[in-house]
């Protein structure tokens, strides 16, 4: 493999390797935001983009769930039919509904309209599947719902 891929498979391993540390996390993410900074638009460039989301979100000390949603948001707008972009957007989709940091009430429309943006099978599936149990969890709207569990099941 190129280096590019070399050094995005490093920064995988670091956030990956245990005990997970500070240091290791800030390896991975320097090392990522430079392959960003190459190329953000090709397979490591997205793959580093999406890395760069988890750790905004999961791996950095205080990490906040809430921190990752610009990340995602501009993954899903930049590569809007990659895998990767897709599966954030589930994730986008998940922090738009329960995340309290981002809003004191879930945003069904945002929510709607990332799952309308997403285009791959299992993606799609598992968008729709949120929204619709988001509908019955918060008790509105259960035509709505039911639109999206079908839509999820079909």
């Amino acid at each position: 493999p190129g280096d590019r891929t070399r050094h995005l498979g490093r920064a995988a391993d670091l956030l990956n390797l245990a005990p997970r540390s500070a240091a290791s996390i800030a390896e991975a993410a320097q090392a990522l935001e430079r392959l960003v900074a190459e190329d953000p638009a090709d397979e490591v460039g997205i793959t580093a983009r999406y890395l760069l989301a988890r750790i905004a979100g999961v791996h950095e000390a205080g990490a906040s769930p809430a921190a990752a949603a610009p990340q995602l948001r501009a993954l899903l707008d930049a590569a809007p039919h990659h895998p990767l972009a897709q599966h954030g957007g589930v994730k986008l989709c998940l922090l738009l509904l329960y995340e309290p940091t981002l809003s004191v009430e879930p945003d069904f429309a945002a929510a709607e309209t990332v799952v309308e943006r997403l285009t791959l099978n299992g993606p799609r599936r598992d968008g729709h599947a949120a929204l619709g149990r988001a509908y019955l969890f918060y008790r509105q709207e259960p035509q709505r719902a039911l639109a999206h569990l079908q839509a999820a099941f079909a």
